[in-house]
């Protein structure tokens, strides 16, 4: 019995030492934290600008086993003397911290890490920071790098606007930017951005209406001075327009071509039979039409079948008085086949009309 609790006693020894042993490599042990009193370097990092916002990451080596205080100067590349400074923090056992501002994207900043050797906490001081009043600062090595230059971003500036004379007043208007305007505003109309094009409505549509539609006007009817403004760079744009009577007529096809080897014949729905070597199919109108996201226009055969003919691109954003689909990497017609193009097509007053015209091809 003696022996046993001899060993009793050991092996209780040994977990205590094993014990000892874990907490103070927990606590020191290794080559990444500073338990032998070695000076952490600090080195700041961009690691992301995105508009006004931008973030940026101290990483220290070793790991310090106290919180760590980092003093950050920021600087207008063009007002180096004129300056703001930061206090960060780097929590105990970290290697790392992030942190971000809000700084004017169209001016170069310099963003730099200060030694506290020397440091006054009357000039720089803690009171607005999460250091605490009773923060036991630590000398840190300023490592490479240290300074950091956010990227100055390019003023939007209108290239080209596109827009009908006269104009009805439920139409619209496209502005083309250099690069992605922010915070549109109108004096007039409704604007919605799709990248760096701007579309000004003169109506309150949602989406294209089906049949005459109940909406709020915005354009005024005569001529008037639209303005628009963004937010940073050459402010506003100044565009004179025309406005007409809104546009409440749905558009009419009033001539139909079959395209062969870029000969034109025009026929008439039922009354015509054509080659199977038809090309395209064009569809005049009475005004502008076009297809676009709410809109398409498609053939098949009389089993359903898409040939997958696609509709010619048009010149003008506003559209074309004919909307031509054609064969491109299609299928071809096929010989006494019943056809049938359907679809619809819209004007600048967001009336859509719907269409289907059915023909036959020929024997030969």
């Amino acid at each position: 019995m003696g022996n046993l609790e001899i060993g009793q006693k050991m092996f209780l020894l040994l977990r205590m030492l094993l014990l000892v042993l874990i907490i103070g490599c927990w606590l020191g042990c290794g080559t990444d934290d500073d338990s032998r009193g070695e000076t952490p370097t600090v080195t700041l990092e961009l690691i992301e600008q995105k508009g006004e916002e931008v973030w940026f990451r101290l990483n220290v080596t070793p790991i310090p086993i106290t919180d760590l205080a980092v003093l950050i100067t920021i600087k207008r590349t063009e007002s180096p003397n004129e300056h703001k400074y930061n206090w960060q923090r780097i929590p105990r056992f970290q290697n790392s911290a992030e942190f971000g501002f809000h700084l004017d994207p169209f001016v170069s900043w310099q963003v730099e890490i200060l030694p506290l050797e020397g440091v006054n906490l009357n000039t720089y001081s803690t009171e607005d920071s999460n250091i605490p009043s009773d923060f036991s600062f630590r000398e840190y090595v300023v490592g490479d790098p240290s300074v950091q230059m956010t990227q100055v971003q390019k003023f939007a500036t209108v290239l080209s606007v596109e827009a009908l004379r006269p104009m009805p007043a439920n139409g619209w208007l496209i502005l083309h930017f250099d690069v992605v305007p922010k915070n549109i505003t109108v004096n007039h109309g409704r604007a919605r951005t799709y990248d760096n094009v701007v579309y000004v409505h003169g109506n309150t549509y949602n989406s294209p209406p089906q049949g005459t539609p109940e909406i709020e006007i915005l354009f005024p009817i005569g001529e008037f001075e639209l303005e628009i403004s963004w937010a940073y760079g050459i402010r506003s744009k100044r565009v004179n327009l025309i406005v007409t009577e809104p546009d409440f007529k749905h558009p009419e096809i009033v001539r139909i071509f079959a395209l062969i080897n870029e000969t034109r014949i025009e026929f008439e729905v039922g009354h015509t039979r054509l080659s199977p070597d038809v090309e395209g199919i064009e569809m005049q109108f009475n005004e502008l039409v076009r297809e676009d996201i709410y809109v398409s226009i498609e053939i098949k055969n009389e089993a359903g079948d898409e040939l997958g003919w696609e509709v010619a691109p048009q010149e003008s954003s506003f559209g074309a008085e004919s909307i031509i689909l054609q064969q491109s990497n299609g299928k071809r017609l096929l010989p006494e086949t019943t056809y049938t193009v359907k679809g619809a097509v819209i004007d600048i007053g967001g009336n859509i009309t719907l269409s289907k015209i059915t023909f036959t091809t020929s024997a030969d």
